[in-house]
């Protein structure tokens, strides 16, 4: 499963350019927790991020190691709760008694922050190179996972609605976070190529109602 969801430069930095310890770490204790979460945070929502980070990193002088664990912690605080989870993601990397072997005080700071900034709605802009990276990261995705994502989100927290009320929550909010006025920005430009595609192309089917419908009654039903 995480070959097919990383590609083959991803792989080679990982086995290259990423500590051994860490990266064995990271992945049987790290990753392995988002099994526990909802479908819009599960491993494969882990592993995406951790792809387009490194993708992105590639263009940059960063370190490796740093864009790895930030992307494979970036969620990590849903097993707290969802509403701060951003803020809990940031308290579990600093605490993490492991992580203090690899990274100095600043860095892991700085891996820090870059978890509580990469929340969609975070009204500020990223205070470093490193959270630009894991923001951008982590709207990775096209219209099937859109949808796929947030319709088991909603079903997961408000399970007693109709069919018609989930398809109005589901539409009314990938509209309000990726329609052309949507919220989710890009902060790099190696984003427009690496990333944003598939979310122009999604753009243009929120923007038509009855195309969006169509998309959606296939993918649920």
């Amino acid at each position: 499963m995480i070959n097919n969801l990383l590609d083959k430069n991803v792989i080679y930095i990982l086995n290259n350019f990423i500590s051994e310890e860490l990266r064995i770490y990271i992945m049987e204790n790290i990753i392995t927790v988002y099994n526990s979460f909802d479908n819009a945070h599960n491993i494969k929502h882990a592993l995406t991020v951790i792809n387009s980070s490194i993708l992105l990193a590639r263009n940059y002088n960063v370190n490796y190691n740093m864009v790895f664990t930030i992307a494979a912690f970036h969620d990590i605080g849903l097993k707290v709760d969802r509403k701060n989870h951003h803020i809990n993601s940031k308290h579990i990397l600093l605490n993490d008694i492991l992580l203090k072997e690899y990274f100095s005080q600043d860095e892991l700071i700085i891996m820090a922050n870059a978890c509580e900034d990469h929340r969609a709605s975070n009204l500020e802009i990223p205070r470093t190179l490193y959270g630009l990276i894991v923001s951008d990261a982590d709207r990775t995705t096209n219209i099937v996972d859109m949808i796929t994502r947030c319709y088991d989100y909603t079903l997961n927290y408000y399970n007693d609605l109709t069919k018609e009320k989930t398809y109005s929550i589901v539409y009314s909010h990938l509209k309000d976070k990726y329609g052309e006025n949507g919220y989710v920005k890009f902060h790099l430009k190696e984003s427009q190529e690496i990333i944003m595609q598939p979310i122009l192309e999604a753009q243009k089917i929120l923007k038509n109602e009855s195309k969006f419908k169509e998309v959606y009654n296939k993918i649920i039903y």
